[in-house]
């Protein structure tokens, strides 16, 4: 293992920059960046200190679409995500709500909800982590 390796960042596909920019920007209050010249289109965020979202503007074909089952043991190969780690679940949840989308809670009693964004681009929050180790 590379020493001190950790995720730079996350990348997808979406269909719509202003969709992305409003699940991602507005809804999890994520800040955009410059994204440099790349020949595509698209869109990135920052998530904190050297840890990006990249969002790549693609056909409608190479995104899953949204409305499909948020239990992510239940979505197939849908079932790849990208998750947050937050402070306060509550807000997020509330947040969400807020904005038209729904959540699941996790089936194993962790401290963890999985939405999708506007494309359906699976997104699990969670919170507590260190915490819930301590159980295992």
């Amino acid at each position: 293992m590379v020493v001190n390796a950790r995720i730079q960042h996350a990348a997808f596909h979406a269909t719509d920059v202003k969709k992305a920019r409003k699940f991602y920007g507005d809804v999890l209050g994520l800040k955009e960046i410059i994204r440099p010249t790349l020949g595509s289109r698209g869109i990135w965020f920052s998530m904190g200190p050297e840890q990006e979202i990249h969002i790549s503007i693609s056909s409608e074909s190479a995104v899953p679409g949204p409305g499909r089952n948020l239990n992510p043991r239940k979505r197939g190969n849908e079932g790849r995500h990208l998750a947050f780690a937050v402070d306060d679940l509550d807000e997020v949840k509330g947040r969400l709500k807020a904005n038209g989308f729904s959540w699941v809670g996790s089936n194993d009693n962790l401290p963890q909800i999985f939405t999708e964004d506007l494309d359906g681009n699976l997104v699990e929050i969670n919170s507590g982590w260190m915490k819930q180790k301590e159980k295992y």
